[in-house]
């Protein structure tokens, strides 16, 4: 088993981190930039493996033929979200800023726009229609009649009507000959299943707001639908409804009991082959005997390859003959890509010489030098079990570092054992990191989210943090005078919760896009223009944090709130903001600041007027990692890359609106 699977390997993981040399201190760049290659997906019928190569300002779709060893270049373009294989694998779809473009694999063959997607104008990409060689499935809203239709558009841009409703089909399932027979439409605090398949439509089932049923196939012989789905299960799993008797069956569950199912594999006959499970890090299991001894046999294949902190997601073709194998560790920042041929037993890696090319270059950070995360598991003050992941900094004696507490976004997300390049940056510079999840993060079943109560801002969520912290300094982690709390949205709210309600025990904070009242967030959100799927999100939010017109709510949640609080201050603040954040007002961030700068509070405040929720330009990622740094250097006694571009500089000067705390040299 991979060192990294175990939970509570604390000691573990601290001798390993103080068996290896000191880490070199990596460029801020090179955490900036994201991987050179991505989105590697098999065609469906495992001849072809198509990626996307990252440039300086654009990508590249490529293809290599898996039977030649043929690398071709297909198209480039500004941006490239995604790609996705037509299901008889001759052609390319491309998702990006505009909408859907695509290409033939044919050599010669010419990109082009297929349709165009904006969300704001309710035009919406489902996908690839399975039930056709070349086509994909969207959603528009017809702005004449207001009425949504579900639409089947060909690779020459044609368009088929398959469903036209004044709800929008938020899921859909297509028999073989591509007939609309199940559909997922917004219903009474959640969300409801039809039946189509005879003259009028049928009611199969509700789901609840905390229950995003998710169509996954049909057998028409066993009237069997599933669906990936909650219904009286605390854990999403995958269910079988009988669709004459309504009866559900529960196919299958996590093994550990802990954990949501993220994804299934389906053969081209639309079985159910292969569930994963983002647990800790990655688990997969067989759902019939053949996938069984395929999945053994890769894993034995991969044995001579498997590393002390290896994660394996495997992604087989629709006929189950060739398995991509993807590395994607946390200490890797450019995941490594198997392929496995069952039909001849060969195991290739197509991708070596693109990966020899970047380590000439020296465009990836050496393996080496990244620290691996360890999953952590504790119980809270009130006896919750709870986990979250640690990282290590390399060769120092962990017992006397810097520990920097680090709280997801959202509030309902989760921390993955995925690669982080910002947790990556400050494990770099000499810090442990503790990244926990907390309750209200979702992935662990309904119960791990709803035990939030509503509890943020000092309250049982802020206290879950502060618990998993003490966990760590009682296990030897981290010196208990040299701590910080650095996040991004909720984890920046959760960053000035600490720094008003608990002022003596943190030496710095640093929060990113930061609500000072998270209620006024939810106001602010729940004020926006509202689409089908936003309606079951809004009510999602108002059952699991407040109704921004329940004045008490509303009230009483400030009252918790680090605004209310902000004379409680006196630690060193610094706060990175986007203009355009549609999440979290700009104007309140500044007036939260300006209140602590007439106050003579140590603040510093970036506001970059181009930038919305989360940074997007390179510029403006360097910049905020910069701040980050230079923060936690300064107060925390540590190290960071001190030199600043004319770029850096410029843009620094340009956005930095209040710099109590020097960010930059006078």
């Amino acid at each position: 088993m991979p060192f990294n699977s175990f939970a509570d390997s604390i000691t573990e993981a601290i001798h390993y981190s103080e068996s290896q040399p000191v880490a070199p201190l990596i460029l801020r760049s090179q955490f900036v930039r994201s991987a050179s290659i991505k989105n590697e997906t098999l065609s469906p019928n495992g001849q072809f493996l198509s990626y996307i190569r990252k440039k300086s300002s654009y990508s590249e779709l490529w293809v290599v033929d898996l039977v030649k060893g043929q690398h071709r270049s297909l198209l480039s373009a500004k941006t490239m979200e995604q790609a996705l294989w037509s299901t008889d694998s001759s052609f390319v779809f491309v998702q990006n800023n505009n909408g859907i473009s695509g290409i033939d694999v044919t050599p010669n063959a010419f990109a082009h726009l297929i349709t165009e997607i904006d969300e704001s104008k309710d035009q919406y990409f489902y996908g690839v229609d399975n039930s056709h060689n070349r086509a994909i499935i969207i959603s528009e809203k017809n702005l004449k009649t207001q009425q949504h239709q579900l639409l089947r558009v060909t690779v020459d841009g044609a368009k088929e009507v398959l469903y036209t409703d004044k709800k929008r089909v938020l899921d859909y399932l297509l028999d073989d000959s591509g007939q609309l027979i199940f559909i997922k439409q917004i219903g009474e605090k959640g969300a409801d299943l039809y039946d189509l398949r005879s003259k009028s439509s049928k009611l199969l089932k509700h789901c609840d707001w905390y229950d995003n049923c998710s169509l996954q196939s049909f057998d028409p012989l066993k009237n069997a639908l599933l669906v990936k789905a909650r219904f009286t299960q605390d854990l999403t799993s995958l269910f079988a409804i009988n669709t004459v008797t309504q009866k559900i069956r529960l196919v299958h569950q996590d093994p550990k009991q802990r954990f949501d199912l993220t994804k299934i594999y389906y053969d081209k006959d639309d079985e159910a082959r292969l569930a994963l499970y983002q647990d800790e890090f990655i688990s997969q299991y067989a759902l019939d005997s053949v996938a069984e001894k395929q999945l053994h046999k890769v894993q034995q294949q991969l044995s001579p390859f498997t590393e002390a902190h290896t994660v394996w997601v495997f992604k087989p073709s629709t006929n189950f003959n060739v398995w991509l194998a993807l590395d994607i560790g946390s200490n890797k920042s450019q995941r490594r890509a198997f392929v496995f041929n069952h039909s001849n037993n060969s195991l290739s890696q197509p991708l070596s010489p693109i990966y020899a090319a970047m380590k000439d270059q020296k465009t990836n950070i050496q393996l080496q030098h990244l620290a691996p995360k360890v999953a952590v598991n504790y119980t809270t003050s009130d006896g919750m079990q709870q986990f979250g992941y640690l990282t290590l900094p390399l060769g120092r004696t962990i017992s006397e570092v810097p520990l920097v507490v680090k709280p997801h976004g959202g509030p309902w997300s989760r921390v993955t054992g995925n690669y982080d390049p910002t947790t990556q940056l400050i494990a770099n510079r000499g810090y442990a990191v503790f990244e926990p999840n907390f309750r209200a993060s979702t992935g662990m079943g309904r119960h791990y989210v709803i035990s939030a109560k509503q509890d943020f801002g000092n309250g049982r969520v802020q206290q879950d943090i502060l618990d998993g912290l003490h966990y760590l300094l009682s296990k030897g982690v981290g010196d208990n005078r040299l701590l910080a709390m650095y996040g991004h949205s909720f984890g920046g709210f959760s960053t000035l919760t600490a720094l008003a309600f608990t002022p003596n025990l943190f030496k710095v904070g640093v929060a990113g896009a930061p609500p000072s009242d998270i209620a006024q967030s939810v106001k602010l959100i729940s004020q926006q223009p509202q689409n089908d799927s936003d309606l079951v999100g809004k009510y999602t939010i108002h059952q699991l944090s407040l109704d921004p017109d329940d004045k008490n709510a509303m009230s009483r949640f400030y009252q918790k709130s680090p605004d209310a609080h902000w004379q409680n201050i006196k630690q060193p603040l610094y706060i990175i903001a986007g203009g355009r954040d549609p999440k979290v007002a700009v104007a309140r961030v500044k007036d939260f600041s300006i209140r602590l700068q007439q106050a003579q509070k140590p603040i510093s405040l970036l506001v970059d007027n181009l930038e919305g929720h989360s940074p997007e330009r390179d510029i403006a990622r360097e910049g905020y990692m910069y701040v980050l740094e230079k923060a936690l250097a300064t107060h925390l006694d540590g190290v960071y890359e001190a030199s600043l571009s004319p770029k850096l500089s410029t843009y620094l000067q340009r956005n930095l609106v209040i710099d109590s705390n020097t960010i930059t040299p006078k």
